[in-house]
């Protein structure tokens, strides 16, 4: 079964010496100065069972679901626990600011997960500006105030600021204002979607249950025909049901294929193919090049 990090595995680990962490505070929200960091210095691929946003001035190598990059300046990066995830300094890194918090504190916030940043394919991992960068970090600096306050309110208060986070970033991502009201406007169907598509990859045992893989499955464990579901799918994302679920089985395999050991024999079973020639086809249908020759080129 899959390791998940958990928030009380963060709190209770190395990762813990960032700094200040605000009277240890014992909630599903922390938040956490980084003076003189000198915890580990790569946090290894994998999932996370909490949220977290983090400002950066890189140099940092990142990998989040089946993409990798490097950044440098000022740059803001936001976790969710539907994605694995991994980074690994390359040099010191500065001070600045880390906050986590679970599942349960964002339950108040209506629709949250529905926003673009959360959405399969995304990359929420942000350049700022000069501009930005202090107008974040003034936003952390009231999070860190109001966490240290006794007002009974706080973290309703704390909430709002990390949506105005989300939003700031969901403002920057390279989407028209047109399609992210679209998306905002998405039918809950389109949620229970999403949500059962990613579910069904997080912390499981992949040899106990079967993945689900086709619209009408989906569409009866959701209680819905599915004309409506990729009818709904559709003018949400622009994407038959089908696509969304290749997509998201393509982004597992990259995912194996990069940060797993297991052979292209052992992710084919894992991912609930009938057996390899399946998935190398479907694979090579997808993205244009075999299983093999895809992690051979991306751990060159």
């Amino acid at each position: 079964m899959e390791h998940l990090r958990t928030i009380q595995h963060f709190k209770e680990s190395a990762f813990n010496s960032l700094g200040d962490d605000f009277k240890r505070q014992e909630g599903n929200f922390n938040l956490y100065r980084r003076k003189r960091y000198d915890g580990p210095r790569e946090l290894p691929y994998g999932r996370s069972d909490y949220y977290s946003i983090s400002l950066i001035d890189g140099p940092i190598s990142i990998d989040y679901a089946d993409q990798s990059l490097q950044v440098n300046g000022n740059v803001l990066m936001i976790t969710n626990p539907r994605v694995p995830f991994g980074w690994r300094l390359l040099r010191d890194l500065p001070d600045g600011f880390s906050c986590v918090f679970s599942e349960q504190f964002l339950e108040p916030c209506a629709y949250v997960r529905d926003y673009l940043i959360f959405q399969p394919g995304c990359l929420p991992v942000f350049s700022l500006s000069d501009r930005q960068m202090v107008e974040m970090v003034n936003l952390f600096e009231r999070m860190a105030s109001e966490l240290q306050d006794d007002f009974i309110y706080k973290y309703d208060a704390i909430r709002n600021m990390v949506q105005e986070v989300f939003f700031t970033a969901v403002k920057l991502l390279p989407v028209s204002g047109q399609q992210a009201a679209h998306m905002a406007r998405a039918p809950q169907v389109v949620s229970s979607f999403n949500e059962l598509l990613n579910k069904q990859f997080i912390g499981r045992n992949y040899s106990r249950e079967a993945l689900i893989r086709n619209p009408a499955a989906f569409a009866e464990r959701l209680a819905i025909s599915v004309n409506y579901l990729n009818r709904n799918l559709k003018e949400a994302t622009g994407k038959t049901t089908s696509q969304l679920i290749a997509e998201r089985f393509i982004s597992e395999a990259k995912s194996l294929l990069k940060h797993s050991s297991h052979s292209v024999k052992e992710i084919s079973s894992l991912l609930d193919f009938d057996d390899v020639a399946h998935f190398i086809n479907f694979f090579k249908k997808m993205e244009d090049i075999t299983p093999r020759a895809y992690r051979k080129r991306e751990l060159a």
